[in-house]
């Protein structure tokens, strides 16, 4: 019984294989796919990656600072210490995975390089 050919599903490639992809193409995108299984398996980790480095997170944080220059902690110690980082209160995760606007002020608070260090360490544990 003859195997049915298909197209490769490379981009731009025309050539025919009986499997997914041409042995031209099939090391790069098998490796590739298996890159995708690791961060599906990862999403919610990926998903706050993805969205920490979007132009909406930078344009978030940087009217956030602009709103709340100083750092919250420091402040209610009586410190004047500049904001370096934007934190999320619940965590991005929590937020992302409820629905909820990771971009909203009242989700946000704004910490000095010091006291986010602190606000992580607390997290892990």
């Amino acid at each position: 019984m003859k195997k049915l050919s298909f197209k490769c599903q490379a981009n731009f490639c025309n050539n025919y294989t009986t499997t997914r992809y041409c042995a031209e193409h099939r090391k790069t995108y098998t490796l590739l796919n298996n890159a995708d299984a690791f961060k599906r398996c990862k999403e919610s980790s990926s998903q706050a990656k993805a969205f920490y480095s979007s132009s909406r997170w930078r344009k978030t944080t940087a009217l956030f600072r602009a709103y709340n220059p100083l750092c919250e902690e420091c402040k209610k110690q009586g410190l004047i210490v500049p904001v370096k980082l934007v934190h999320h209160v619940p965590g991005i995760d929590f937020l992302l995975d409820n629905g909820s606007n990771p971009c909203d002020f009242k989700y946000l608070q704004g910490l000095c390089h010091n006291c986010h260090q602190k606000e992580l360490r607390k997290k892990k544990g």
